[in-house]
């Protein structure tokens, strides 16, 4: 994969080739693949592995408690998919909001920049705005 600086240049077709490309790679090469992670989470604890695993089984527990029995989750696992980089997939109105509750379904679902998307919080920003006095 190219460096952010190169990322961020790229056009979309680029971005396209050099995703595809990877991918293959990374079907061709499942060792190297398996070897880079193995790497990427070697200092890690064994506790500090358990407390990020049991943290993602809540929240994908959670998840699955608020999607309702109507809701298109293939539609959903595709927004998810074509995430670009960069990007979170944020709830609009929070999962786990302080004073309104949403639902796991396409229509609740954006793309945010990472960096705002961890400033937010479960804020809902109409709620947020009130709060500051905006």
């Amino acid at each position: 994969m190219p460096t952010k600086e190169r990322w961020a240049k790229m056009s979309d077709d680029q971005k396209a080739v050099e995703k595809a490309r990877t991918k293959k790679h990374q079907q061709n090469n499942p060792e190297y693949w398996r070897a880079l992670n193995r790497r990427a989470y070697s200092n890690w604890t064994n506790e500090a592995y358990e407390k990020h695993y049991e943290r993602t089984l809540l929240r994908h527990k959670h998840i699955k408690e608020f999607m309702p029995p109507w809701a298109d989750k293939v539609a959903i696992s595709e927004f998810y998919k074509n995430r670009p980089i960069g990007y979170h997939v944020d709830h609009i109105i929070p999962l786990r909001g302080k004073t309104v509750t949403g639902l796991h379904v396409l229509e609740n679902l954006q793309y945010l920049p990472a960096t705002e998307n961890l400033s937010k919080g479960n804020q809902y920003a109409i709620y947020a705005e009130r709060e500051e006095g905006l």
